[in-house]
């Protein structure tokens, strides 16, 4: 392979390797708060509970369940939580089949939300 195209394909190669690198940080930061100290994140989940968010949830067969709670780790705690497999009646009564769905101030938030999203649906600070 001539020389200067070995350099650009290098370039280009690392380029789009760093920038794939960056994106994928920047996504999972955004998704999992990984960022947040943990005493911030227990006061954020604590905040949520106190703003009237509940997440409505199944252990089973619910990936966007299990990602959710992911999210959250140890603060998954101070959450307040439907789980649908065990109290089905609260979930049929908020018409809520699958999960995971947030119920924040009488509005419902299907699917998986990250740090960012709650924060800004209900005022708490991160």
């Amino acid at each position: 392979m001539n020389p200067k195209y070995r350099v650009l394909v290098t370039l280009l190669v690392g380029g789009g390797l760093i920038l794939g690198l960056w994106f994928v940080a920047r996504t999972i930061t955004s998704l999992t708060g990984y960022t947040i100290g943990a005493a911030r994140f227990d006061t954020f989940a604590k905040c949520l509970t106190e703003k009237g968010a509940t997440l409505y949830t199944s252990d089973q067969g619910c990936e966007g369940c299990i990602q959710q709670k992911t999210i959250f780790k140890s603060s998954y705690q101070y959450l307040s939580i439907v789980n649908c497999g065990a109290e089905p009646v609260k979930c049929a009564e908020k018409e809520i089949k699958y999960g995971p769905v947030w119920i924040i101030n009488g509005k419902k938030y299907f699917g998986l939300h990250g740090v960012p999203r709650l924060a800004e649906i209900t005022g708490c600070g991160i």
